[in-house]
């Protein structure tokens, strides 16, 4: 069974970017956004109850519309409360059938780690953090977003003080430093928890 160690961190922190390196160097990572995605496609019991919240036309041509989920429950809080209470348990069910069929360490990616309550399957958590002017340029030009969706949706997390304080360890990628030395450390801290 393997140990896992959850990496979190607010939008535009690098947390993606640190992950493909860590894969790159060999090691798995749970992509929780990407096996999300895929469980509200593939799970038929999480897609019946999507369609009880948005109805039977948000899957069009048998693909979710995610553009207009996220619409939605970004404009109602109560909305994406409820839509949480459907993902969150079977992603956290998923990532617990993918630890029972590995070894060694398995790293778990959410920037919602802590609010999904994921931090509990988790051995430690990894914290990645930049200066705020860095993570909303670095969120721009990925999403081709304006500074202002990109400030509405940071303020729609959990601020990076709780965060980091809620976290073993945390780790400034402020792009001073190269990715696979950040990964180094990052590796050197779960050597403390391996085996």
């Amino acid at each position: 069974m393997m140990t896992l160690i959850g990496i979190t961190g607010g939008i535009g922190s690098g947390k993606s970017t640190i992950t493909r390196e860590l894969q790159r160097m060999g090691y798995v990572v749970y992509d929780t956004d990407k096996e999300a995605r895929r469980i509200m496609q593939e799970d038929m019991e999480v897609r019946k109850r999507i369609e009880l919240l948005f109805g039977n036309d948000i899957y069009v041509s048998d693909v979710l519309d995610r553009k207009e989920v996220a619409r939605q429950i970004f404009a109602n809080p109560a909305l994406r409360k409820q839509v949480n209470v459907i993902v969150h348990p079977a992603v956290r069910l998923d990532i617990e059938k993918w630890r029972e069929h590995g070894s060694g360490i398995g790293f778990v990616e959410s920037a919602i780690l802590f609010e999904s309550g994921l931090d509990t399957l988790c051995k430690a958590v990894v914290c990645i953090t930049a200066d705020e002017d860095i993570r909303i340029a670095r969120t721009m030009v990925r999403d081709h977003a304006t500074r202002e969706q990109v400030v509405a949706r940071m303020e729609s997390q959990m601020s990076e003080t709780e965060r980091i304080r809620r976290s073993d360890i945390h780790i400034d990628n402020d792009g001073k430093k190269e990715i696979s030395l950040i990964c180094l450390d990052i590796l050197d801290f779960c050597s403390n928890f391996a085996g």
